[in-house]
């Protein structure tokens, strides 16, 4: 066998290696967020369809999303969260970078209000809120839990 065979074989048994890791962890991964996944979408599928979006929560949700040319874009960022608009699930996403998760989520619901929208308002933009992969990761390893709807959401819905 020849140096070059040799080197290729290595080289091919690392790719396969390194595509069956890549493989499981995909596999546990989803069977970790599956569940979770499942919930939010139900619940984001009850709130598109209870149409709760009032006329002048529509008007103050286009124009949170004008100065992106209705494209996917940051819509607020601080130093606690960053609001952002999805456009292909027409959706606003939060994502909560710090520890004090409630807190930071409690900003981003004060800052919707003082935009001019209510509660059934902010349900129907609709809004999910996620967690930074740092904050996420610490929140799993202490066991502590995190819903990504606003509870007046799950109260609305009746899921709470």
């Amino acid at each position: 066998m020849t140096v070059n065979s040799f080197k290729t074989i290595i080289i091919f048994g690392v790719v396969v290696a390194v595509m069956v890791v890549m493989t499981v962890a995909v596999y546990f991964a989803g069977k970790q967020a599956g569940p979770e996944f499942d919930l939010i979408s139900e619940d984001l599928q009850k709130i598109k369809q209870a149409n709760l979006l009032t006329p002048e929560g529509l008007l103050i949700r286009q124009e949170l999303i004008k100065p992106l040319g209705n494209k996917p874009g940051v819509v607020i960022e601080t130093k606690e969260f960053t609001v952002i608009y999805l456009s292909a699930p027409d959706q606003f996403e939060a994502e909560i970078k710090v520890e004090q998760a409630e807190s930071a989520k409690n900003d981003v619901v004060s800052w919707l209000k003082s935009r001019g929208l209510g509660e059934s308002d902010i349900c129907a933009l609709p809004i999910v809120f996620n967690l930074e992969f740092s904050v996420s990761q610490k929140f799993k390893s202490e066991g502590v839990g995190f819903k990504r709807l606003p509870d007046f959401c799950e109260e609305l819905l009746g899921t709470s």
